[in-house]
């Protein structure tokens, strides 16, 4: 399967790394989207929540100049409550997220699936978007690039698994280690399944 360069697109701070290892080591990823805050999940009580964004948002960023991936976008929305966005807003995401994807060659996004409903609400709109876009294509012209979509599986289980090899799984696990200290701990705490999530789970929806 050929992938395109394009944008991908997470909930939260990390989801980029856990979901599309395989995009950043190949030079597929033009831009980041960052959806949430990425605020909720604190392991320290007593952390200051503004202090703790901060880190998140430079762990995230430290991943993605790693691979020369400097288009970062952070668009600030609450961690854990996008299924509480009022319906203007609703549509102000979508139309975010339209502005953001139709000049995306290829788009990465989370799977309908996965157990988070951050995960799950990102890719009711991204299906939204993708039912539509006959007629974006019609109503935008040249303007639409979009000509890929697949999601990415975190939680969940993928049409498409393609398993990598131990040491290449191994070489995964020690770069998340190395740009997300904050959200290994975590998830490590949680019994997180490393081996499983960093494997390829995709599953191409257009293209």
């Amino acid at each position: 399967m050929n992938f395109e360069i394009g944008t991908v697109i997470a909930p939260h701070c990390d989801d980029e790394a856990l979901g599309c290892m395989k995009m950043f080591e190949e030079g597929l990823v033009g831009r980041v989207v960052v959806v949430t805050d990425s605020a909720k999940q604190v392991i320290d009580p007593y952390i200051d929540t503004a202090e703790y964004i901060k880190i998140r948002r430079a762990e995230t960023m430290g991943f993605c100049e790693h691979f020369k991936v400097r288009d970062v976008i952070f668009m600030n929305y609450p961690d854990g409550s996008l299924n509480q966005i009022s319906p203007e807003n609703l549509d102000e995401f979508y139309e975010t997220m339209l502005t953001i994807t139709k000049t995306s060659k290829a788009v990465y996004f989370p799977s309908i699936k996965d157990s988070h409903p951050d995960h799950r609400f990102v890719a009711g709109i991204m299906y939204r978007l993708l039912a539509d876009r006959h007629n974006l294509k019609i109503k935008y012209g040249s303007q639409m690039h979009l000509k890929q979509a697949v999601e990415y599986h975190i939680t969940s289980s993928p049409v498409y698994h393609n398993p990598i090899t131990r040491a290449k799984h191994g070489d995964r696990l020690r770069l998340f280690r190395e740009f997300f200290p904050s959200q290994s701990l975590r998830l490590r705490k949680t019994g997180f399944d490393f081996e499983v999530c960093l494997q390829d789970k995709l599953n191409v929806i257009v293209g």
